[in-house]
């Protein structure tokens, strides 16, 4: 029931390519999807979708400021055994955008960092996201 919640309420005031975001929406409601959101002051700033098959989804949401253009967002991986590895650069005003990864996951990091993004992170962390 839990799972099932958090489908009907992932996805919603998103920014982005209307296709991105349609094949986010389809990816959550595939079986086993990981779906999070990225919580700021208890407000999502963004979503993220991993399907079984390793097809990812980020998603901003309305309320994810832009950043200066010498700042960028950036995605992180954490995985079961607690690396951290980037995810990929999602810009200083990110749109809808697709990742892939496979493996277990434990959960996603939304930092800020230097424009370009960097190997290991010394940025501020926006949000944590764990599966709903």
């Amino acid at each position: 029931a839990g799972i099932a919640l958090a489908q009907r309420s992932l996805l919603h005031d998103l920014t982005g390519d209307s296709q991105v975001i349609a094949a986010a929406k389809q990816a959550a409601s595939s079986p086993g999807a990981y779906i999070g959101d990225f919580l700021v002051d208890g407000f999502s700033v963004a979503q993220v979708v991993l399907t079984e098959d390793g097809h990812g989804f980020v998603v901003p949401t309305g309320d994810l400021d832009p950043l200066t253009r010498e700042r960028t967002y950036q995605l992180w991986v954490i995985t079961t055994d607690e690396q951290v590895i980037s995810g990929g650069v999602l810009g200083n005003e990110p749109r809808a955008s697709t990742f892939t990864w496979t493996g277990e996951v434990s959960g996603f990091a939304l930092t800020r960092e230097v424009a370009g993004g960097v190997v290991v992170s010394d940025g501020d962390v926006v949000a944590v996201a764990t599966q709903a």
